[in-house]
């Protein structure tokens, strides 16, 4: 659990074992840490003036029961209703933290903030998905190039503008053509995930909520794309998105099951598009599998694939010749997904086994119909290690 995890410019919390987190449990001797960082105080928005600068006041009163009733009827938390302790302080709706008031969070109860998720297909690499990385400079972590929404302010702005702070950091000469790009990128998007974050910043009275985005670049536009840090990121960059990778499968908070969940449901596009292209090319298959006519070295003996996931069953050879013989393949991950996930990738893959080019992130997951049980005389011999 993050919200209970150590930040590194907060003080030690309370330590909460797993059986005591939720409020349900019992705990009547659990005295969580009081703290709220300086810099939420000294911009306590009670204390500004109306001339204050406008990057000042950001933060709620120190008090809870200042800000009355009309203000808590505004707020809204993804999790569904606030609930108050008997003092008035809000509560955590996922449990206890070990610290309670806000830490460096500004406002009591929920946080809100926006995250856009940028992906490509990486242009050397096609087969492998990439994402725009922000290296945090207050705990060093990789993550979601995001921040938090401003008074008045919508989410589609704040992902927008939090996008182009945090990556787009570029020489004045390039700004205008960066711009252009992310206003055609953002013109769109999705929202894949709106809720509670698990957040090492979340406290027992304040806690992080988002809405996250999902923003994909074709080819071209992905190829366009130059970044560099600025605001609150140390570094950026294009991340693979693959677990062999330490930066991706570290990434900070609730970030990688955001990015997990975009990365399927884009293989599940990607073979919805693949078996349907490769079932208009392939002729027609009698009951025993074999080619009614036009039988060739392509698809001759070409297994046939029964997809749990999708649909659709189809002939899955679609691939280009390695050693006179045709290539059937597929991206397993059940690992993680509990179920077989096949994708046809063809000439590629085989490209990729007939030489050197073959990625990590290839190795890990992919693998031919010939390892996973078949015996087709069609299937060239894998080379150890390979798969």
């Amino acid at each position: 659990m993050n919200a209970r995890s150590k930040h590194p410019d907060y003080p030690e919390r309370l330590l909460v074992p797993d059986d005591k987190v939720e409020w349900s449990v019992r705990w009547d001797d659990y005295t969580p840490l009081p703290y709220t960082a300086s810099v939420v105080r000294e911009n306590d928005s009670s204390l500004m003036g109306p001339s204050q600068p406008k990057n000042r006041g950001w933060a709620d009163p120190q008090d809870p029961l200042v800000l009355g009733h009309e203000e808590w009827s505004k707020r809204i938390s993804f999790e569904g209703e606030i609930v108050f302790t008997a003092s008035g302080f809000p509560r955590n709706p996922r449990g206890r933290t070990g610290m309670r008031e806000r830490g460096l969070l500004g406002k009591w109860g929920p946080n809100h903030a926006a995250d856009p998720i940028v992906t490509r297909y990486n242009p050397a690499h096609p087969s492998q998905l990439q994402m725009v990385a922000i290296k945090r400079r207050d705990t060093g972590v990789w993550a979601i190039p995001g921040g938090m929404v401003d008074a008045g302010e919508t989410v589609s702005v704040t992902v927008k503008r939090e996008f182009m702070e945090e990556a787009g950091n570029l020489p004045k000469d390039q700004q205008e053509a960066f711009k252009k790009i992310v206003d055609q990128l953002f013109a769109g998007g999705e929202v894949v995930y709106r809720g509670y974050v698990d957040d090492p910043r979340n406290t027992d009275n304040a806690w992080m909520e988002t809405t996250a985005f999902h923003f994909h670049c074709e080819m071209e536009v992905g190829r366009k794309i130059k970044l560099k840090s600025g605001d609150d990121a140390a570094d950026v960059m294009w991340l693979d998105v693959d677990e062999a990778e330490p930066k991706y499968l570290n990434l900070y908070a609730s970030h990688r099951t955001w990015v997990d969940r975009i990365a399927a449901q884009m293989r599940s596009k990607r073979l919805e598009t693949s078996m349907t292209a490769s079932a208009r090319e392939m002729p027609p298959v009698d009951e025993a599998g074999g080619v009614r006519s036009g039988r060739s070295a392509r698809t001759a003996g070409a297994p046939q694939v029964v997809v749990d996931t999708t649909r659709y069953t189809a002939p899955l050879c679609v691939g280009g010749l390695v050693g006179g013989a045709a290539v059937c393949d597929v991206i397993w991950d059940e690992m993680r997904f509990g179920v077989g996930r096949a994708e046809p990738e063809g000439a590629l893959w085989a490209r990729e086994l007939a030489g050197s080019t073959t990625t990590p992130s290839a190795r890990r997951r992919w693998g031919s119909l010939c390892a996973h049980g078949g015996n087709s005389p069609q299937c060239p011999p894998v080379a150890p290690g390979v798969l």
